[in-house]
C-alpha cells in the first residue's frame, strides 16, 4: 500500500478579516506578564545569595520568563503574519503608532521636569521615528521589521516543497540556535536578538501551520513540552554554573527556550477558549504595555527607582512571591490603562477619519470609474447603431440597383 501524502494547508494570498481568537489573546496576556515578572527579576535589585527561600524560587522559576514570553509573542504573531497576502500600510500605521507615541509622549512629559530633563539630540529623534536604525525597544524593531517582510516571507513558504523547508529549517536551527548556545554567543551569530534568529521562528511556525503537523495539534502535548523544557532549563543553568561550561543558557536563542516556548504556544492555540470582549480589549493593550515599560527612562524609573530594593530583609520576606506578582499585575493594569486610553482618545478616532476619507475616496473613484464606463457603453452603442444605419443604408442601395 502507498503511504499518504502529509496534509498540507494552503497559505492563502489574501484573507478576510476575521475576530480575535481569545485563547490567542490569553497568551499574549500571559506572555506580557512573564516578560513583566523577568524583568522585576532582573531589574529590581535582587541579591541571590542573600536571598531568602522564597526569593530564590521566584528566581527560580522567573529567571527563564521573559525570554519564553518573546519567542511565544513571536510565534503568535507568525501564525496569523503566514496566513496574510501582502504589507498593509495601515496595519505597519498600527503597530509604528503606540510605539512612535510612547516615545515621544513620555520623552516630552519628563522633558517639563526641572529635575528630569532630558536631552533632544539627533539619536532621539532617530529612535523615535525611525526605531529601525536603533536597538531601543528591541522588539518592537524586530517586529515591525518582520512584518515589512512578511510577504517575501509568505512567498518563499509557498515556493518551497516540504523537503525544502526542512532543510532550511535545520540549517537556521544549527546556525541561529544551537552554535550561538554551545559558544555563549561568541562568532558570526552573536547577537541574542538577531533578526535571522526571528526568520527562522517566523518559517518554524508557517512550517508547522502549512503542514498541520500532529504533534501540534493537542494542548497536553503542549503543557508537557513547556513543563520539560522549563524545567530542562533550570537544571542544565545549574549544571552550567556548577561545571563553568559557558552556554548561553538564558538567552532567546537556547534551544531549550525554543522549545518552551513552542509549547506554551502549542497548549494556547489548542485551548478551547469562548470569545471574550473583555480579554480581547486588553490584549489589545499588551504591545503598548510592553513599549511603555520598557521605555529608556520609565524602566530607570519603575524598576530601579518604585520598586527597587537592596535590604537583606526585602529578600528574607516569605511574601515575597505575592509581592512580585503584585508588582507585576500593577504595572499591567497601569500601562493597559494608559494604552487603552490612547487608543479611544487618539487610534480610534484617527483611524476614523482616515476611514471617512479613504471611503469617500473611494467613492468618487468609483463614481468617476462608474461614469467613464457609462461613457463608453454611449460610444459603444452610438458606434453599433451607425454601424446598422450604414448596413441599412447600403441594402437600399443593393435594392435599388436590383429592381434597375
Amino acid at each position: 500500500m502507498r503511504a499518504k501524502p502529509a496534509q498540507t494547508l494552503p497559505l492563502p494570498s489574501v484573507t478576510k478579516k476575521a475576530p480575535r481568537q481569545s485563547n490567542f489573546e490569553w497568551l499574549r496576556i500571559v506572555c506580557m506578564l512573564l516578560i513583566l515578572l523577568f524583568h522585576f527579576s532582573v531589574y529590581s535589585g535582587i541579591d541571590e545569595e542573600a536571598a531568602g527561600l522564597s526569593a530564590k524560587i521566584f528566581l527560580w522559576i522567573f529567571q527563564y520568563a521573559g525570554k519564553v514570553g518573546v519567542n511565544a509573542f513571536l510565534m503568535v504573531s507568525a501564525w496569523f503574519l503566514c496566513m496574510t497576502g501582502g504589507f498593509k500600510p495601515s496595519k505597519f500605521v498600527r503597530v509604528w503608532l503606540p510605539l512612535f507615541f510612547w516615545v515621544a509622549f513620555v520623552g516630552l512629559f519628563f522633558h517639563f521636569l526641572p529635575a528630569l530633563r532630558l536631552e533632544y539630540n539627533l539619536y532621539y529623534w532617530r529612535k523615535t521615528l525611525l526605531p529601525f536604525t536603533t536597538n531601543s525597544l528591541w522588539y518592537a524593531t524586530m517586529y515591525l521589521t518582520i512584518y515589512c517582510m512578511s510577504p517575501m516571507l509568505n512567498a518563499a513558504v509557498r515556493g518551497m516543497d516540504r523537503k525544502a523547508h526542512k532543510w532550511l529549517l535545520l540549517c537556521m536551527f544549527i546556525l541561529f540556535s544551537v552554535v550561538p548556545f554551545l559558544t555563549n554567543g561568541v562568532g558570526p551569530f552573536d547577537d541574542q536578538d538577531s533578526f535571522l534568529y526571528f526568520v527562522f521562528v517566523y518559517m518554524f511556525i508557517a512550517y508547522i501551520r502549512k503542514y498541520d503537523l500532529k504533534l501540534f495539534r493537542y494542548q497536553w502535548t503542549g503543557w508537557l513540552m513547556f513543563l520539560l523544557s522549563w524545567t530542562g532549563m533550570y537544571w542544565l543553568g545549574v549544571w552550567n554554573e556548577a561545571a563553568e561550561l559557558d552556554l548561553a543558557v538564558r538567552t532567546n536563542y537556547t534551544p531549550l527556550m525554543l522549545t518552551c516556548a513552542l509549547g506554551l504556544f502549542t497548549a494556547f492555540k489548542n485551548m478551547k477558549a469562548k470569545p471574550n470582549a473583555a480579554v480581547n480589549v486588553i490584549a489589545s493593550a499588551t504591545f503598548g504595555i510592553y513599549i511603555l515599560h520598557e521605555h529608556d527612562f520609565l524602566r530607570k524609573i519603575i524598576w530601579q527607582g518604585w520598586f527597587y530594593r537592596t535590604k537583606e530583609w526585602y529578600y528574607q520576606q516569605p511574601t515575597f512571591i505575592p509581592y512580585a506578582i503584585g508588582v507585576a499585575l500593577l504595572v499591567f493594569v497601569a500601562g493597559a490603562v494608559l494604552d487603552l486610553a490612547r487608543q479611544y482618545l487618539l487610534e480610534r478616532p484617527l483611524f476614523a477619519l482616515v476611514d471617512v476619507i479613504s471611503s469617500r475616496t473611494k467613492a468618487k473613484k468609483a463614481a468617476k470609474a462608474k461614469a467613464e464606463a457609462d461613457r463608453a457603453a454611449k460610444i459603444a452603442r452610438a458606434k453599433k447603431a451607425g454601424h446598422r444605419k450604414k448596413k441599412a443604408a447600403r441594402g437600399k442601395k443593393q435594392n435599388a440597383k436590383g429592381k434597375r
